[in-house]
């Protein structure tokens, strides 16, 4: 499974991102609406949802509110007479909310698109810039000098959005 960050902040406050894997992440929203201690006895599929046969882990007088807040209910896609559910903070983990993760050349963009959003690993900051056998950015907007940004992790193309129609 792929990796994705969450952001920690240590006993002095510092805050730096942890690599996770697409499991990690999806027993960490589980952990959210379950409890960490509780967490392990849930059973789910490559997407993170889940048949709760855990119930009883959760109060009755909270099932409610919780299903409202916390989770999606859905039926299943293999077992249609089936119902799963998912916390509702995993939403877009299917297509990693539209990011392209490189994990090799492979993954590294092919056609001359001219914008991309690039996500470099370690900061809390994304960039707009180009693909160029090599990651390009603007500093000031579309000015000034290009660089060449290191430690892209993740890209996605940016789409011009439709102007007014009124």
């Amino acid at each position: 499974m792929g990796e994705a960050t969450t952001t920690i902040a240590d006993p002095d406050g510092i805050i730096y991102l942890k690599r996770m894997t697409k499991e990690e992440k999806i027993k960490e929203a589980w952990a959210d609406v379950v409890g960490l201690i509780n967490v392990d006895q849930i059973r789910f599929d490559e997407n993170g949802y889940s048949d709760f046969k855990c119930k009883k882990l959760i109060p009755a007088h909270s099932w409610d509110r919780l299903l409202e807040s916390r989770l999606k209910q859905s039926k299943s896609k293999l077992e249609s007479d089936k119902i799963v559910y998912r916390p509702k903070g995993l939403k877009g983990l299917e297509k990693n909310n539209g990011w392209i993760k490189i994990e090799s050349d492979k993954d590294l963009p092919t056609d001359k698109i001219p914008c991309y959003r690039m996500y470099v690993e370690g900061l809390k900051k994304a960039f707009n810039g180009f693909w160029d056998g090599c990651w390009c950015y603007y500093p000031d907007g579309k000015t000034g000098g290009i660089y060449e940004l290191k430690g892209v992790s993740h890209y996605k193309i940016l789409t011009e959005e439709p102007k007014p129609i009124y």
